[in-house]
């Protein structure tokens, strides 16, 4: 799941072309996930709605920052990006904004995944008031079946004994049947080791609303990172 990119950069901005992540996902969805949607305890269902994607291929790619501000844009190429559900029948599409300034972060996220029918919208927002940082995230669009879905995620980062401590509580429906088709609680503790290695130990239970008691099921991890 390589990248392969050509790019171009300047005063104006960069340009580059290629297999990458997306901005919606970049500046919105990942930064609103506690664990950046990583491990057994990632919300990644959550934060595309089940619609999107991590990243695109054969795309452009346009990106600006100034202080405090970010916005990125993605195009990707008709057909070449099988959506969730439904058929490629056009351009993928889309767009990030992202703003930081002290403890305060907002961002904002709009996906295409390149169906006449499915769009994802979101929002995310984190303060960081010391000894807790409080985040909030809230999802809405349609699927390549034109349903409608909507999601929310709630977390709570505190630092504790060198590491963080992650919480965070969400889920997503089906608007249109009142279906909650994910819906997890999760806990970890993260240790870093340097600056590109960690340890982790992570918790989550998983279950919906009128789901069989059999089928609902808590899963755990934990492991030793490193950022290459």
């Amino acid at each position: 799941d390589g990248k392969a990119l050509v790019g171009l950069a300047g005063s104006f901005g960069r340009f580059w072309m290629g297999r990458d992540e997306h901005p919606a996902y970049t500046y919105s969805q990942s930064p609103g996930d506690p664990w950046g949607t990583d491990t057994v305890v990632a919300n990644g269902t959550i934060m595309n709605g089940g619609i999107g994607a991590t990243r695109y291929s054969n795309t452009l790619n346009y990106r600006i920052a100034a202080p405090g501000l970010t916005f990125a844009a993605q195009l990707g190429e008709a057909g070449k990006n099988a959506p969730a559900a439904g058929t490629a029948e056009k351009r993928t599409l889309s767009l990030g904004l992202a703003y930081g300034t002290g403890p305060l972060t907002l961002g904002m996220g709009y996906e295409n995944p390149g169906d006449a029918d499915d769009i994802w919208t979101t929002l995310n927002a984190s303060y960081n008031f010391g000894m807790v940082k409080l985040g909030a995230f809230y999802g809405t669009g349609k699927d390549g079946l034109a349903k409608k879905r909507q999601s929310y995620l709630l977390s709570a980062t505190a630092p504790i004994a060198g590491g963080e401590l992650r919480l965070s509580l969400g889920q997503l429906k089906n608007k249109d049947t009142a279906i909650v088709l994910d819906k997890r609680t999760a806990m970890g503790y993260v240790y870093p080791l340097s600056k590109r290695t960690s340890v982790y130990a992570d918790l989550v239970r998983e279950g919906r609303p009128a789901m069989p008691a059999a089928n609902k099921a808590t899963g755990y991890d934990f492991g030793l990172k490193h950022n290459f």
